[in-house]
């Protein structure tokens, strides 16, 4: 629990320093972090565009759009979806439930995911959960590992992305 909490006080510090646009880039740089420190490898990174990231280890990859909204409700959109389908990986809408009192990551099958706007927690339905799992038991580490570089700017956590 207090752990939980403390995920949802950095995520905090940052939207309030930031706002929302950059706050849903550093929370992507953040999840990148996440991956590389599982063992992936990012074969495709970018802030802006679809998708925003896809990542393979051994034989499993996954191409995913990221979404951090800092309220409670996050809107899918087709070219989300479409924009991570076909593209030889698992299909993934990764979604922060940040402004969540205990923010976590959910993991979509974009195969299975609708178009709408939806309270984050009702997306649950949808979820893959080892990977899920997988991330949510390491991101706390390396968000409070990185939380002052953040504070920095995207570039600095982006560098850091970059150099690991």
């Amino acid at each position: 629990m207090e752990g939980s909490y403390r995920v949802y006080s950095l995520l905090d510090s940052i939207n309030k320093k930031f706002g929302p646009h950059d706050f849903g880039r550093l929370c992507q740089i953040f999840l990148g972090i996440t991956f590389k420190n599982m063992g992936y490898t990012i074969s495709l990174f970018q802030l802006s565009g679809r998708p925003d990231m896809i990542v393979v280890r051994n034989s499993n990859g996954f191409c995913i759009e990221v979404k951090a909204p800092t309220c409670n409700e996050v809107t899918l959109k087709k070219e989300d979806i479409d924009g991570v389908r076909n593209q030889g990986y698992l299909p993934v809408i990764c979604v922060n439930t940040y402004p969540e009192v205990r923010p976590r990551w959910l993991f979509l099958d974009a195969n299975k995911a609708k178009t709408g706007t939806f309270r984050s927690s009702s997306l649950e339905k949808y979820h893959l959960k080892q990977i899920q799992d997988e991330i949510n038991k390491i991101f706390p580490k390396i968000l409070e590992k990185y939380h002052e570089n953040s504070l920095k700017g995207v570039d600095c956590l982006r560098r850091i992305l970059d150099e690991l």
